[in-house]
């Protein structure tokens, strides 16, 4: 948040709250993941350890659970600011850009875990809209879909 706090007048604190609602994003997936698909048991077991590259699955769960609910408390916090620096847009695009990009992510992973890939050696790039939406968050004019590896 130090950027947020850093950011010069109410648009520069804007600009910085949205880009930490998009990486605020990007942390959730994975357990959002887990539970919109109801994924558990052993199928759960291969993704966190696909995914985490960690051999005990139940501590990289439980590691990615501590993960996801301080991404879900700061995105808490980021909705708050954004109504507090009356942001009229932040909300509804990170939330247009949350739904957008588990669109992209659950095929992405989906892939790694039954094509038993290293998901640091597969790029996850957003769809159109998803990067749409990532750069009017962001303020960028760039074309080319980011990756997260």
């Amino acid at each position: 948040m130090r950027p947020v706090a850093s950011a010069a007048g109410r648009f520069g604190q804007q600009k910085a709250l949205r880009s930490v609602g998009v990486r605020l994003v990007r942390r959730c997936a994975l357990v959002d993941y887990l539970r919109e698909n109801r994924v558990d048991g052993p199928l759960r077991d291969r993704l966190i350890a696909q995914v985490t590259r960690v051999s005990n699955t139940r501590r990289a769960l439980l590691e990615e659970h501590r993960r996801y609910v301080l991404a879900v408390s700061s995105e808490a916090c980021v909705d708050s600011l954004l109504a507090l620096v009356e942001d009229p847009l932040g909300p509804r695009l990170l939330g247009e850009y949350r739904a957008e990009y588990s669109v992209c992510f659950a095929p992405y992973l989906e892939r790694v875990v039954l094509n038993n890939l290293n998901p640091d050696r597969e790029p996850f790039v957003l769809g159109p809209d998803a990067l749409r939406l990532h750069n009017l968050l962001v303020g960028s004019s760039d074309t080319s879909a980011p990756q997260y590896a």
